[in-house]
């Protein structure tokens, strides 16, 4: 009973340090979020890379908007190895679902 009581008691513990560890890190990207729009060209190598397409991007922006992280980007274009296939997209504005997102392991749209 003894061993049952202390393991319980060790994790209620761990629960709450992996809680307040999440926090934190929630708390740390809100708070960098406005940074992103200096990391633009970094943002659209990085895409152009992955991608293997050159994109280029004339704003983008970051917040939180309520309980959801808001990424918004202007002047988006993406040009592909075939020129027939060329997207441009004047704005783009997505929310994340970031628990969900956690829990699933992908990106979720809040919407």
């Amino acid at each position: 009973m003894w061993l049952l009581k202390t393991g319980v008691r060790w994790l209620n513990w761990l629960v709450l340090a992996v809680l307040l560890l999440l926090v934190i890190a929630m708390l740390a990207i809100r708070q960098m979020m406005p940074l992103v729009s200096d990391y633009r060209e970094d943002i659209s190598d990085y895409l152009s890379q992955q991608l293997n397409a050159e994109i280029t991007m004339q704003q983008i922006s970051a917040d939180w908007d309520g309980r959801y992280p808001r990424v918004y980007i202007a002047g988006l274009q993406a040009r592909l190895p075939d020129p027939s296939l060329d997207v441009q997209v004047q704005s783009l504005d997505l929310s994340f679902n970031f628990v969900a997102s956690m829990l699933r392991g992908e990106p979720l749209s809040a919407h």
